[in-house]
């Protein structure tokens, strides 16, 4: 029996010794097939930095040759100029020269409440007669009343039917004067400048100008070459209007004319039935 048993225990020993060379065997292989699997990651890893290094090497090779080829020159991004909008041209105040004080000078000159046409801006408008002209004129007013019209600056007037009244207002033209205002009823044409002075101008135009003064300059001969203009108008209650003017030197800087004519017709406001 004590032999019998000695043979068990022996034999578990033994059975017991395979097991672990078993175990220690099985595990060997297990970390040998592990090993085999970590050692590929292992490798690309160090190719993909080899290829990297390399690549770093040529790069630095290719900038350090180009700054050896031209070490002086340096290249910056292209930047966007900014557009600089053009400048506008000022805008220019043309000269107005007047002879409100019997002399030409600038506008700006004259110590006197005036306003100044030249003959643009009467073609432009088409004002053909005293009364167009008065609608751009600050305080002045000129009504059609017959033969008698009403004259009147800043208020001042004279009596529209009793002519023995002298009219306040004056009209002067190239330097002669027209003291009634009947006159105010004549047409305008062949006209360089028209100058209305407000206020009392006694001092240069004679009486009959306590409101104020119409100052009218006709259109000169040319000195130097002959030159003309034409115009025709038409409007309302069969208006016609023809107007012309033709002049020039005939001697140069010595003998000068010019000839201007006017054509104009209206019908009335009423119709005579008789």
């Amino acid at each position: 029996m004590d032999q019998l048993g000695k043979f068990h225990r022996m034999t578990s020993r033994g059975f017991l010794t395979v097991a672990c060379l078993a175990f220690a065997t099985a595990s060997s292989a297990q970390d040998d097939d592990l090993d085999f699997l970590f050692e590929e990651p292992a490798t690309s890893s160090n190719s993909s930095s080899d290829a990297a290094s390399t690549d770093s090497s040529q790069a630095d090779s290719a900038s350090s040759s180009q700054y050896r080829e031209s070490p002086n020159t340096i290249t910056l991004p292209a930047q966007n100029t900014p557009s600089v909008p053009a400048k506008k041209p000022r805008r220019v105040i043309e000269e107005i020269v007047v002879t409100a004080q019997k002399r030409e000078e600038g506008l700006s000159e004259v110590p006197i409440s005036i306003s100044a046409f030249d003959d643009k801006f009467l073609a432009d408008y088409a004002i053909s007669d005293f009364r167009d002209l008065s609608l751009f004129v600050p305080n002045a007013r000129i009504d059609p009343n017959g033969s008698l019209p009403q004259i009147s600056i800043r208020g001042f007037n004279a009596h529209p039917v009793n002519r023995a009244f002298e009219q306040p207002v004056s009209m002067v033209v190239d330097g002669a004067t027209y003291g009634t205002s009947v006159y105010f009823q004549m047409p305008m044409y062949d006209i360089a400048r028209v100058e209305v002075l407000r206020g009392p101008q006694g001092t240069l135009f004679g009486k009959n100008s306590i409101a104020g003064a119409f100052n009218i300059v006709t259109k000169p001969a040319d000195s130097e070459e002959f030159t003309g203009n034409l115009s025709v108008q038409g409007g309302e209650l069969n208006k016609q209007k023809l107007e012309g003017g033709f002049g020039g030197a005939l001697i140069p800087d010595l003998v000068n004319f010019r000839i201007a004519g006017l054509y104009d017709k209206r019908d009335g406001y009423l119709t005579n039935t008789t």
